[in-house]
C-alpha cells in the first residue's frame, strides 16, 4: 500500500506517474476548449439545433467505428507508440478549427479527432494494465483518476478565464470569437505535454 502523495513524490523515478501526469496535462489541454464547443457552434457559428446534434453524434460514430482498429494497431505497434502517434495528432486538431467553419468539414474533423482520442484511451488504459502489477492496480486506477480529474478542472477553468476575458482582436488578431483563443491555448497545451513528457515515460 502506499498513499497519494507517496505516490506524488515517486514523480523524479516513476514511469507510471510521469506517464499519469502527461495524460492529466493532455486532458488540462483538451478540456481548456471541450467544455464550450457547443456554445461556440451555437452562438458564433449560429448552427441550427440539426447541425450541432450531428456534429456531436460524429464524433461517438467514430468511437465505435475506430475501436477494434485502434485495438489491433496497439497489438502490433504497442501501447505506447499508439499514445504517441494520437496525442500528437490530438494536439493539432484544435488548429485545425479555425481553417474554417463549413459544417462537413467541421463534422470530417470532429470524426477524425475523436477517432484519436478513441486511440489514446484504448492504448492509456492498456498501458495501465501493462505498467502497474495486479496488487496494485486498482489503487493506480484511483489516483490516475483524481490526477487526470484534477487537469480537467483546471482546463475547464482556463477556458472560462480566457472565453470571458480575451478579447477577439488581442495582439493584432481579429478572430470572429474569444472562442478562437481558447482553441488556440488548447493546441499549445496539449504540444505542451508531448514535448514535456514523451520522452520520460
Amino acid at each position: 500500500k502506499f498513499s497519494f502523495w507517496q505516490f506524488i513524490k515517486r514523480a523524479r523515478e516513476s514511469n507510471f506517474v510521469k506517464f499519469v501526469l502527461f495524460i492529466s496535462v493532455l486532458h488540462c489541454g483538451a478540456n481548456v476548449a471541450a467544455p464550450y464547443f457547443l456554445l461556440y457552434w451555437l452562438d458564433d457559428l449560429n448552427y441550427s439545433s440539426s447541425q450541432w446534434i450531428i456534429l456531436a453524434s460524429a464524433g461517438g460514430i467514430s468511437t465505435i467505428v475506430t475501436l477494434l482498429v485502434w485495438g489491433r494497431f496497439s497489438d502490433l505497434f504497442g501501447n505506447k507508440k499508439t499514445i504517441t502517434y494520437c496525442a500528437i495528432l490530438i494536439s493539432f486538431t484544435p488548429f485545425l478549427w479555425l481553417v474554417c467553419e463549413n459544417i462537413y468539414y467541421l463534422i470530417i474533423l470532429q470524426m477524425i479527432s475523436m477517432a484519436f482520442w478513441t486511440g489514446l484511451n484504448l492504448s492509456s488504459m492498456n498501458y495501465i494494465y501493462e505498467a502497474a502489477s495486479p496488487p496494485k492496480r486498482a489503487r493506480c486506477f484511483a489516483y490516475f483518476s483524481v490526477i487526470t480529474g484534477i487537469g480537467v478542472l483546471l482546463g475547464t477553468q482556463i477556458g472560462l478565464f480566457v472565453s470571458t476575458h480575451f478579447p477577439k482582436n488581442l495582439i493584432n488578431f481579429d478572430f470572429k470569437s474569444s472562442f478562437c483563443w481558447v482553441l488556440i491555448i488548447s493546441g499549445f497545451v496539449r504540444l505542451f505535454a508531448c514535448i514535456a513528457f514523451f520522452m520520460l515515460f
